[in-house]
């Protein structure tokens, strides 16, 4: 499929579509663990949106946002660190609700530098503003992340108090 979308995007010569297909081929990746091809897709589709009257703000965040989960799945602790203050002060001032939810609930710096408390407080803050909605997408980054501090601060009973609690809404 992606690689029939490429070929469309190619012919019809679009950006933004080119660019999306690349997105695309970076969240695929990383769903399978590749993470040095989600980085080099997340790469190549910002080097294709870089260009002037494109608009394509969500594909470029996107784009950023699997390249720094690429990097920390690869180890690459400094590049990640600063590409996420840097994304995070961009997507503040352009009021991006949703990029800034997620990167405080990936909130990587928090658990790198094993100040769980600022990690707990980073993904409550991330999800606050998701929290009367219907469970979805950003419910199971909550859950998520927060499974992954309770392992990371080994509180066995609390991480499965979060997945027994959390297991019927995840599955709908």
């Amino acid at each position: 499929l992606l690689t029939r979308a490429r070929a469309l995007a190619e012919k019809i010569d679009d950006v933004q579509s080119r660019g999306l297909v690349e997105v695309s081929d970076a969240h695929y990746r990383f769903n399978v663990a590749d993470f040095t091809g989600c980085l080099e897709r997340a790469n190549e589709a910002l080097r294709v949106l870089d260009v002037p009257n494109v608009d394509a703000q969500w594909e470029r965040a996107s784009a950023r946002l699997f390249r720094i989960l690429a990097l920390h799945y690869l180890g690459r602790t400094r590049e990640m660190l600063r590409d996420t203050a840097e994304l995070m002060r961009d997507a503040e001032s352009r009021r991006d609700r949703w990029l800034v939810s997620m990167l405080r609930m990936h909130n990587s710096q928090g658990l790198l530098n094993g100040d769980f408390m600022a990690g707990r407080a980073s993904v409550e803050e991330g999800y606050r503003l998701w929290k009367d909605r219907e469970p979805g997408l950003m419910h199971a980054v909550w859950v998520t992340s927060s499974l992954a501090l309770a392992v990371s601060e080994q509180r066995w009973e609390e991480a499965l108090a979060i997945r027994l609690r959390e297991e019927r809404a995840l599955r709908r």
